[in-house]
This record gives structure tokens, C-alpha cells and sequence, in this order.
């Protein structure tokens, strides 16, 4: 398995992060999400929740909301 770079590294977060937001995920968007998270991953009702109204009315496939799911789970500062 290749290694990667720390530049390559940052040009795939970089890249990860401006297909999100050309899907419709603002960084707005994304705030909230992280915002309404349930402490310590305890309630995942609250966390579908929350990437339900991150996600809502922005008719994403369900290939879009995988790759959402997990640029979201990335970044979840918890």
C-alpha cells in the first residue's frame, strides 16, 4: 500500500471538502450537524437526527448521502 504525503493528504481532505459543500453540505450545514450531536456518541436517534436536517431538501443519491455520512464522521469532534 502506497504512503501518502502529507500534501497529498491535505489535497484529498481539501477536495473531499468542496464536494461536500458543491453537494449543498455548507459549512453552515455542517456546523449545525456537529452542534446537534448527541454527547459521546449515547444517542443515535439525536445523531440520525442530525444528519437528517444536515442533509434535508438537498435531494442527494443514496452515493451522496454515503460520502456525506462519512466526510461528516471525519470530522466529528466528539
Amino acid at each position: 500500500m502506497e504512503l501518502l504525503s502529507v500534501s497529498r493528504i491535505l489535497e484529498k481532505i481539501s477536495a473531499e471538502r468542496e464536494r461536500l459543500i458543491a453537494l449543498g453540505v455548507s459549512n453552515e450545514r455542517q456546523d449545525e450537524y456537529y452542534s446537534r450531536l448527541s454527547n459521546n456518541c449515547s444517542e443515535p436517534e439525536i445523531d440520525q437526527r442530525a444528519f437528517l436536517n444536515a442533509t434535508a431538501g438537498l435531494n442527494l443519491t443514496a452515493e451522496e448521502l454515503v460520502f456525506v455520512q462519512e466526510i461528516l464522521d471525519h470530522g466529528d469532534p466528539r
